[in-house]
């Protein structure tokens, strides 16, 4: 479920702006009350890649539940220890765990595709541009 050799290219370098619209447009008309998220390992994060890009969680559960249950499910994917930190980032910005998932949405989604595009990594680091 992870690589961790080759570099993994982003859902934007795989796909074009159309591509990703109608990737979107595909997969909310099948879960219309979830929140589309694409999720990539941060380039200086010494963690592997996930091999599955798109995830899609509940806009109405407060983020801190879903957040930690979603951090835990991927942390076992990757197989990191319980004691290694894993951190979740938009922007350049670590994800706050104390406003609704769908507040983050509304303010952070995509503009060209909707998808809200987070990055995980093993440093909680600020001032790193995720884009």
């Amino acid at each position: 479920m992870f690589q961790t050799k080759t570099k993994q290219k982003s859902f934007r370098e795989l796909h074009t702006v159309q591509e990703r619209q109608a990737i979107f447009k595909d997969k909310i008309s099948h879960y219309p009350d979830m929140i589309p998220v694409i999720l990539e390992k941060h380039p200086k994060s010494k963690i592997q890649h996930l091999n599955k890009q798109l995830y899609f969680l509940p806009q109405n559960i407060d983020i801190y539940f879903r957040m930690i249950q979603f951090r835990d499910t991927i942390k076992s994917t990757l197989q990191i220890s319980s004691k290694q930190s894993l951190y979740f980032h938009i922007g350049n910005q670590v994800l706050p765990e104390d406003i609704k998932l769908a507040d983050i949405y509304e303010k952070k989604k995509d503009s060209e595709d909707g998808f809200l595009y987070i990055t995980f990594s093993d440093l909680e680091v600020f001032g790193f541009n995720s884009n």
